[in-house]
């Protein structure tokens, strides 16, 4: 009889818990949830700004007039994504477009091959950087799937 009262009160330990923990997380999101996503829209620009600086070695004076282009970029970028995957393309080129005037020719040449790159990675549906997308310059590449 004893037993039964040990795993029920185990039961009801472990039960409080998961409740304290969704409502934990829920609060948690509900108060946090508009910062982390700030934050995710940052890095995705200083993520785009260190590629471009990685392939074509910008000036500070580079990043600092790229960024604002960067980041307008993915304004816009996220407001079409929303509704129609098609209408991010021309914005892209104008910032590509906007990003080649603010680099010197050898770089505009090398920002050209990275961003076909990046195009023939999208069309495959492999995206650069994790979860999934090609190693950074340097690194080896990730062992093949198990099947």
């Amino acid at each position: 009889m004893k037993s039964w009262k040990a795993w029920a009160l185990v039961t009801l330990i472990f039960a409080t818990g998961v409740l304290a923990g969704a409502f934990g997380m829920r609060a948690y999101m509900a108060r946090n949830l508009p910062e982390i996503i700030a934050q995710t829209r940052k890095r995705l620009e200083e993520h785009f700004l260190e590629s471009i600086d990685r392939e074509v070695g910008l000036s500070a004076q580079q990043k600092q007039a790229l960024l604002p282009i960067l980041k307008e970029a993915v304004d816009k970028g996220e407001k079409i994504h929303e509704s129609v995957r098609e209408q991010m393309d021309p914005i892209m080129r104008e910032a590509d477009a906007r990003i080649a005037e603010q680099l010197d020719q050898p770089q505009r040449a090398r920002f050209q091959e990275f961003r076909e790159r990046m195009e023939r990675l999208r069309r495959e549906g492999r995206f650069p950087g994790p979860p999934g997308g090609p190693p950074p310059p340097g690194f080896p590449p990730p062992p093949p799937p198990d099947k």
